[in-house]
């Protein structure tokens, strides 16, 4: 099975790249998702140079659109390496499992572990441990913050 940037369902793993938290920035106070006056999920977070609010808001929306069964907004926010991985019925399949095992969750905890403005890793938690993700891999493509870890 191709591993994913995707939540591990039923199980407690979380993929982590190799890094160092030096410098880590946490936030506590999670960022809601953009979403549209239909009330969808905006897949399109803008990364700027700093970018760590940008960054967090990505994160969020991710999975904000992962755990509410969203797939077409989560695939959107892979980078299209991940994209390449993952092909968009799989992605709807795995977060519509999420939604019906999960459901609407917030991250808990937001922690930029390293951010060089093209590439960044990030820590963040829920209620539910098993969903936690530790130094996750992000990247900018097309002026947007994606998902990496795949």
């Amino acid at each position: 099975m191709v591993k994913t940037a995707l939540f591990v369902i039923g199980a407690a793993t979380a993929l982590a790249a190799c890094g160092s938290t030096a410098g880590a920035t946490t936030t506590t106070a999670p960022v809601a998702p953009a979403t549209s006056s239909s009330g969808t999920i905006d897949a399109t977070v803008a990364a700027t140079p700093s970018g760590n609010q940008q960054l967090q808001a990505a994160v969020e929306a991710y999975s904000a659109a992962y755990l509410t069964g969203k797939g077409t907004a989560a695939y959107a926010l892979l980078s299209s390496r991940c994209q390449q991985l993952v092909g968009l019925p799989q992605m709807i399949s795995l977060t519509s499992a999420a939604a019906s095992l999960y459901g609407t969750l917030p991250v808990t905890s937001f922690t930029v572990n390293s951010n060089s403005d093209s590439q960044a890793t990030v820590t963040y938690t829920y209620a539910v441990a098993k969903l936690n993700q530790s130094q996750q891999p992000w990247v900018v493509e097309g002026g947007s913050w994606k998902d990496d870890n795949c």
